[in-house]
C-alpha cells in the first residue's frame, strides 16, 4: 500500500514523542512532593531514582526524535517528487472544478501560472509581476489555496463597456478608422500597455482572461457613449499565423483562439 503524499501522518514515526516521558516527570515531580510533605523519606529517595531515570531517557528519546523529524523532512521534499504527488495534486485541481493545463510542475490557470517549487518548498501563484506563494503543499491544501484565488478574479467586477470601449479605442487608432479591417488583437494590448507602469499593473495575462470574460458574451456589440446611433460590432477571429494568437480559455476550460479584432461601425 502507497502512503499518501496529502498528509504528515503518511509518515510513520520510529521514535516515541518526548511528550510521554514529559508526563512521567510530571507523575514523578507530584509523587516527590507528595513525600516530603509526608516525610517519607523512602518515598523521597524512590522519586528522585525515578526522576533521574526519566531526565536520562528524555535527552536520549529527544535527540532521537529531533533526528528522526530531521529524516522525515527528507522523505517529505522527496514525495513532491514522486509521480504520486503530481496525480494527487492534479487530481484536487479537478475535483475542485479548476481548470489547468502544463505539466508537473508548472501549470497553467488563465490567467495564473501555478508553480511547485520542490527546492524551495513552496508554491507559487503568479500573474504577471504579481506573485503570491504558500508553504501548505498538502494536494488539497495547494487546490483549495488556488481555488480562493481564482474565485476572487472570477467573480470580480467585470465592466464590459470599459473593455469594449478601451478596444474601440485602440483599434480606431491602430486601424486608421479603417472599420471592418482586421486589428492584431496582440496589437491593441501593446497599445494599451505603452508606458512600462501600464504593463505592470496590466500584465497580459490579465488581458486575455479579460478577452475570455467578453467572448462569453453571444453578440458584442458597444454603443457609443457621446452619440447613442453609433453602435460597435466585434468580431474575433484566429490569425493564420499561430504565433499571432492567444489561446483565451473561459471558467469551464473550453479554448478559443483569437488573433484578429475586427470592429464594425454601425450607424442606425
Amino acid at each position: 500500500m502507497t502512503d499518501s503524499p496529502d498528509t504528515l501522518s503518511s509518515i510513520e514515526y520510529a521514535v516515541p514523542e518526548p511528550s510521554k516521558i514529559i508526563k512521567r516527570l510530571g507523575t514523578d515531580h507530584r509523587k516527590l512532593k507528595s513525600a516530603k510533605d509526608k516525610m517519607n523519606l523512602h518515598g523521597v529517595s524512590k522519586a528522585i531514582r525515578d526522576l533521574r531515570q526519566h531526565y536520562e531517557q528524555i535527552e536520549q528519546t529527544w535527540r532521537r526524535y529531533i533526528e528522526q523529524q530531521e529524516t522525515d523532512v527528507t522523505a517529505l521534499q522527496n514525495k513532491i517528487s514522486e509521480p504520486e504527488y503530481r496525480v494527487s495534486l492534479e487530481s484536487a485541481l479537478r475535483k475542485i472544478g479548476i481548470p489547468f493545463s502544463g505539466a508537473f510542475p508548472n501549470y497553467d490557470i488563465p490567467p495564473f501560472r501555478l508553480s511547485i517549487d520542490i527546492d524551495g518548498c513552496l508554491a507559487k501563484l503568479s500573474m504577471g509581476r504579481k506573485r503570491e506563494q504558500s508553504r501548505n503543499l498538502a494536494p488539497h491544501l495547494v487546490a483549495e489555496w488556488v481555488s480562493k484565488k481564482y474565485e476572487s478574479l472570477i467573480n470580480s467586477k467585470f465592466s464590459f463597456e470599459q473593455l469594449c470601449k478601451e478596444l474601440t479605442i485602440a483599434y480606431k487608432y491602430i486601424s486608421g478608422e479603417k472599420w471592418g479591417n482586421p486589428v492584431l488583437v496582440k496589437d491593441i494590448y501593446r497599445l494599451l500597455t505603452i508606458k512600462p507602469e501600464a504593463r505592470e499593473a496590466y500584465p497580459e495575462t490579465r488581458y486575455i482572461f479579460d478577452l475570455s470574460r467578453l467572448l462569453d458574451q453571444y453578440d458584442i456589440k458597444y454603443r457609443d457613449e457621446k452619440d447613442e446611433n453609433i453602435e460597435y460590432v466585434f468580431e474575433f477571429t484566429p490569425h493564420k499565423q499561430s504565433t499571432k494568437n492567444y489561446t483565451v480559455v473561459n471558467r469551464h476550460g473550453i479554448e478559443k483562439t483569437v488573433g484578429n479584432i475586427t470592429i464594425r461601425k454601425v450607424e442606425n
